[in-house]
């Protein structure tokens, strides 16, 4: 039946035959998973060029540039793609 699980991996088997895996064995399944962005969000003012800059310790450490964003509009958000752990962050305006 299409609507069974046999294996209780919670995929039935109409899933699991389009996803190419075995639906007697729980542990062939289609394996999805999810990672959180950091988004870093502040108001702006269009033109106007900020830094963001990252460090592992809130009271210690140096700050590293992450990146110069300029301004198009009156709100601004970074994504840090590359972040793998956590960070702290601050954007401080340059000119």
């Amino acid at each position: 039946a299409a609507d069974a699980d046999p294996d209780g991996d919670g995929a039935d088997n109409l899933r699991e035959f389009v996803a190419g895996t075995d639906p007697t064995d729980a542990f062939s399944g289609f394996a999805v998973s999810i990672r959180t962005v950091p988004a870093i969000t502040w108001r702006t003012i269009p033109g106007k060029t900020y830094r963001i800059l990252r460090r592992e310790s809130l009271t210690q450490g140096q700050w590293a540039l992450l990146k110069e964003i300029t301004a198009d509009a009156e709100t601004t958000r970074f994504f840090d793609t590359e972040a793998d752990r956590t960070w702290f962050y601050a954007v401080e305006p340059v000119r």
